[in-house]
């Protein structure tokens, strides 16, 4: 037998040798999901908009705060290093927290836009996954009801 046809001649116990796995392994197929042009639109906006609203001057912010609690003596620098791992650390904590403080404006944009799955998705509150939820807990509206 040549390498191909022993590649192709099942193994004992009906399994395939080389690439193929049988039986099959994974998830069921789904086709890959695509964003329409107006949503990567409002994407392409709001990561503009939450970069430069929000997370470079929280970014800026935080890193002044620290550097003036330095130099008061509030906070001590690094001996080594003297300030710069704190006000490099303050500087990405507020970029991280000016990016996902963005959120909800980025979710109303996509909630308003007309024949969208995402946004009719998001309406529904059906979006699989955490980040892209109204509330930070998806029971958050039976609580409050029940409050009431």
């Amino acid at each position: 037998m040549s390498k191909e046809q022993e590649k192709e001649a099942p193994m004992e116990g009906g399994q395939k040798t080389g690439d193929q796995h049988w039986p099959p392994r994974g998830p069921p197929y789904r086709p890959p999901f695509r964003f329409t042009e107006e949503e990567r639109r409002v994407m392409k906006e709001c990561n503009y908009e939450s970069l430069l609203f929000r997370a470079l001057p929280l970014a800026a912010i935080s890193a002044g705060i620290t550097n003036v609690l330095i130099s008061r003596d509030v906070l001590k620098g690094s001996g080594r290093w003297g300030r710069v791992p704190k006000l490099a650390a303050a500087s990405i904590l507020g970029f991280i927290v000016g990016r996902f403080s963005y959120r909800r404006n980025c979710m109303e944009k996509l909630k308003n836009l007309k024949n969208s799955e995402v946004g009719k998705a998001i309406r529904e509150g059906k979006m699989p996954y955490p980040l892209w939820r109204m509330h930070p807990c998806p029971h958050m509206e039976k609580i409050e009801k029940k409050e009431e």
